[in-house]
């Protein structure tokens, strides 16, 4: 697991802040697929992509309907 250490600014109107990432501990690098090793990250993952994809697709198919319903390209318009 990466851990990310944030140092405080020295002066409170000195918004400035450093970031340096720290390895995980079996000396893992950085890629952006090693957190698909976690089955419950692999599962929000999955889940979310599904959702986006559905309601993408309720989009399109919203569209579709109210064209079909009035044969009115302005009809699809104010739906979507």
């Amino acid at each position: 697991m990466l851990a990310v250490a944030i140092s405080r600014p020295v002066c409170p109107r000195q918004p400035s802040y450093s970031v340096e990432m720290v390895s995980d501990s079996r000396g893992d690098s950085a890629s952006p697929f090693s957190v698909l090793r976690h089955s419950q990250y692999r599962l929000l993952f999955l889940g979310s992509t599904l959702a986006m994809m559905a309601f993408g697709m309720m989009n399109v198919v919203q569209g579709v309907v109210a064209f079909h319903l009035t044969g009115k390209n302005s009809a699809v318009g104010f739906v979507s």
